[in-house]
């Protein structure tokens, strides 16, 4: 990697973290969405072994959409961080980061050039997909993302 890279992949992780802290995503606290599982999971993972919680939600899960390993991370992260939400929340930073890097590295190896490298990551990764990486209530995302201010309810 050249010094521009570097510099992009500087900036990148700089501006996610100054993301993750100006949106108040760090101490958000619990939201509605699946965060109610981390207690379960935590509860479960004291009486049981983590092998037969792990097989327990993930059958649980099976009868709904499939998604076996969404759990199995899950767990891991149950199992490391418990119900800290400000440990939960700088992960998935930790996480949006190193996967925003990690695609833009590979499209500078495949041979684009830097613009559109970045405009590969961008279009990647935000837009209405990045609710994943964020904790936020709804009301909150309407303030940071432009794509959320526009689905507005409707009027009756």
């Amino acid at each position: 990697m050249n010094k521009k890279d570097l510099l992009l992949i500087s900036l990148i992780t700089i501006s996610i973290i100054c993301f993750f802290l100006a949106a108040g995503t760090l101490t958000s606290g619990y939201q509605l969405i699946d965060d109610h599982e981390i207690l379960r999971i935590k509860d479960d993972l004291s009486t049981q072994s983590f092998l037969e919680v792990s097989f327990k939600w993930i059958k649980r899960d099976l009868s709904i959409r499939y998604r076996p390993m969404y759990f199995v991370h899950r767990l891991l992260e149950v199992k490391a961080f418990g119900n800290n939400l400000i440990a939960w929340s700088v992960y998935t930073a930790f996480l949006f980061s190193s996967a925003m890097i990690l695609f833009y590295a590979g499209m500078r190896k495949m041979g684009f050039p830097i613009p559109e490298a970045l405009l590969f990551i961008l279009l990647t990764f935000i837009g209405p997909q990045m609710t994943i990486w964020c904790v936020l209530p709804q009301r909150k995302m309407e303030k940071w993302h432009p794509c959320y201010s526009s689905q507005k309810e409707p009027k009756p």
